[in-house]
């Protein structure tokens, strides 16, 4: 079963990146942590990391608070949340150049929103809402990858109008992430394909944990 199982997660995980702007998102379902290659910023558990944070009305709770916060799922480590009508800015000064960064998402939701910085130009700025329209539906929580474009980004800014955005585990890059062209998810996708309808012909209940 556990075969199964990873199996299933690893098809969740092929997400097909998907452009804003002149950004590619890459969300990848239920898998958290750093991408390879990335450097860790912070993961917010000591006050060392959550001193990086600026703004209002943000926090840096444990575990899940109905109505206020919910943690990135299996993470009991504290996670930074922006609460309704806050605002949470992170700054990337002294660690060099940054073309992408990632983080893990509790959850993605509409009213979420945000803001890339750039060192130089306009700052991009991105809905809960657009981010979500890039997703199958259900697919609400892992970590997101952001591409930048082209521009070094000087840090971001995490803002709701309502209860929460909530996020850990954030890394950046100097490089931008490898994003497969259409043709290749449509290869990737047919692999994964294959193996699911292989593992079907074997166990016909695995298609209830696709």
């Amino acid at each position: 079963m556990r075969k199964i199982n990873l199996a299933a997660a690893a098809l969740a995980t092929v997400v097909p990146a998907f452009a804003a702007n002149a950004t590619d998102f890459v969300f990848n379902h239920n898998v958290f942590g750093a991408p390879a290659g990335y450097t860790l910023y912070d993961n917010f558990d000591d006050l060392t990391g959550q001193g990086k944070v600026s703004g209002g009305n943000f926090g840096f709770p444990t575990g899940d608070h109905p109505g206020e916060s919910l943690s990135v799922p299996g993470d009991l480590t504290p996670y930074l949340a922006v609460y309704g009508g806050g605002t949470g800015n992170i700054d990337f000064a002294g660690v060099g150049d940054v073309r992408s960064f990632s983080f893990d998402y509790s959850t993605v939701d509409t009213y979420n929103t945000l803001t890339i910085h750039y060192t130089t130009g306009p700052d991009t700025v991105y809905t809960g809402t657009e981010i979500l329209n890039g997703l199958p539906s259900g697919t609400t929580n892992g970590s997101i990858t952001v591409n930048g474009d082209g521009r070094i980004i000087t840090g971001l800014s995490l803002s709701t109008s309502a209860n929460a955005f909530e996020v850990d585990n954030l890394s950046y890059s100097s490089m931008l992430a490898a994003v497969p062209e259409p043709a290749s998810w449509a290869l990737m996708l047919f692999g994964f394909g294959a193996v699911g309808s292989a593992m079907r012909s074997r166990r016909a209940t695995v298609v209830r944990f696709a």
